[in-house]
């Protein structure tokens, strides 16, 4: 597997999403992130990072990632975690997992893990668990966040 990266011309969006899709990637959009189609979430955008991914969870060889870190930097994407959370009933999305999780009922905080919850309902709220100020296990959350 070679890079298309090397001759891929980064203002061009379709030849960029089509050299991301070789390597398991989705440059998604309205909500700018690179997802992992595999691992289904969204991705940090630093170079290093995407890289780092595909090198150690799925052993993408060197020569495949050619000049990836060049064209993850030219997208300036935000951190997925500073992006707006999607709407509850909004359509799935394509290629973000769904996952169980927990909202706190007072402020709208959302996160996958109970542990996480009763440290912000202490810190944020002065509760300790205080499990009736957060819905969990009905609600799916994307791992866009």
């Amino acid at each position: 597997m070679s890079s298309d990266f090397s001759i891929c011309n980064s203002n061009n969006p379709e030849q960029l999403e089509e050299a991301f899709g070789k390597l398991g990637l989705f440059l998604n959009r309205p909500e700018p992130c690179i997802i992992c189609t595999a691992c289904q979430y969204a991705l940090h955008p630093s170079a290093e990072a995407v890289s780092k991914h595909l090198w150690s969870v799925h052993e993408t060889p060197p020569a495949a990632r050619k000049g990836l870190n060049r064209a993850v930097k030219s997208l300036r994407f935000p951190n997925p975690s500073t992006l707006p959370v999607r709407h509850d009933g909004s359509t799935l999305h394509p290629h973000l997992a769904v996952l169980n999780g927990a909202v706190c009922k007072i402020c709208d905080f959302r996160t996958t893990s109970l542990e996480l919850m009763s440290r912000h309902m202490s810190k944020k709220h002065r509760r300790k668990n205080d499990r009736k100020t957060w819905v969990s296990d009905e609600v799916d959350l994307d791992t866009n966040t």
